[in-house]
């Protein structure tokens, strides 16, 4: 198991820095600090280095520091071996991504090398709002693990953003090309195949998983699920595209595969995002993303950092301590915290007996 740590980050004009510089403890590290401090900044940017892309948004724009148009992130990792690793986005220039001084072409190289997995205040719309939120879960993950997945699920949303203009145009035209929409309806049979396997297999194998940990989280014996919809469970690819096609031409849009794919949590038999406590809400969403990490953990032999971005507002202290306690002694991560309250987590980190380094935002400056 190669465990992966991050022992140094260094950020130029991203967010609200124009530089900074942290050493990382490699077990825990707290940043405590009042909301809008810049504490999620530091865990956006290890992320960023991890997969190439922030958490929070699409486009680099939202990142540079105001007034700035380019920023720069450097991690110094640790795999077994140092690893250094720089992105500088720039309105000026392409993007460029480097490992130890050496350019890389895409992110595609970069992705799975370093991960981590984070978990963030947003993360409840995973239970609450559309399918596509859930099927980020899926994605992110075996993204991580798998190159084959990523590259199959880059050519099907290609393929399916192709075929998706070609049929608003005959909704607007009326005019057909049945060679055009057979090409490309080949074209999504068989990435479509591959990402149905792996996300039938995730689910199968993550939810046992999520299971024990809400349990553990609550404790409780509430019976809670994860159920996995997708057009391909009752036809292949080929036939559900077929059957469909007089009504894609209609609405002028792809109306199956596995684009539509959905994740549906249940609680004692209960879709959850109908009838959860908050509280309930809150503890599904931590399990469902610790889930990942394990998992993640158990297929690529790599132990990932993983980020909680302020996640224990209105939790319980039992809670907060059964978190950190499967943090530390079942996933054995380096864990990087932001919390607005500096003792709610540093009294169960003492509580635990856990080596953490404690650092807290002020006025723009970190202090440890």
């Amino acid at each position: 198991m190669k465990d992966i740590k991050i022992q140094f980050l260094k950020i130029t004009n991203f967010r609200n820095y124009s530089n900074l510089s942290i050493e990382l403890n490699p077990s825990f590290n707290l940043i405590t600090g009042l909301n809008g401090a810049g504490k999620t900044s530091i865990l956006e940017a290890v992320y960023y280095l991890s997969t190439g892309k922030s958490y929070f948004t699409h486009q680099d724009k939202f990142v540079y520091k105001n007034g700035e148009d380019f920023f720069r992130i450097e991690g110094l990792f640790n795999d077994g071996n140092d690893v250094k690793i720089e992105i500088v986005s720039s309105v000026k220039q392409k993007k460029s991504y480097k490992i130890d001084q050496n350019a890389i072409k895409s992110i595609l190289e970069l992705l799975g090398r370093m991960p981590s997995f984070i978990i963030a205040p947003k993360d409840i719309q995973i239970l609450m709002d559309s399918s596509i939120e859930r099927r980020k879960v899926i994605d992110r993950t075996i993204a991580q693990s798998s190159r084959e997945y990523l590259l199959n699920l880059m050519q099907y949303n290609k393929l399916l953003s192709q075929r998706n203009a070609y049929l608003k145009n005959c909704f607007k035209t009326r005019k057909r090309d049945a060679l055009l929409l057979q090409s490309l309806d080949t074209g999504l049979i068989q990435p479509a195949n591959l990402i149905y396997k792996h996300r039938s297999e995730f689910i199968d194998e993550i939810k046992p998983i999520f299971q024990k940990l809400y349990n553990d989280l609550s404790g409780s014996n509430e019976v809670v699920s994860i159920e996995y919809r997708s057009h391909l469970k009752s036809e292949d690819m080929s036939m559900l595209l077929f059957n469909s096609l007089d009504r894609d031409y209609i609405t002028g849009k792809s109306n199956v595969g596995i684009h539509r794919d959905d994740l549906i949590f249940t609680i004692q038999d209960t879709p959850i995002k109908k009838y959860a406590s908050q509280g309930q809400l809150k503890t599904a969403v931590i399990a469902i993303k610790l889930a990942q990490l394990m998992w993640f953990k158990n297929i690529s032999g790599k132990n990932p950092i993983l980020l909680l971005d302020d996640i224990f507002d209105k939790l319980d202290e039992s809670r907060v301590y059964k978190v950190l306690d499967i943090c530390n002694n079942e996933l054995n991560t380096q864990v990087i915290i932001t919390d607005t309250q500096e003792e709610r987590v540093k009294s169960k980190l003492d509580e635990l007996n856990i080596e953490f380094n404690h650092y807290t935002i002020t006025n723009g400056s970190l202090h440890e």
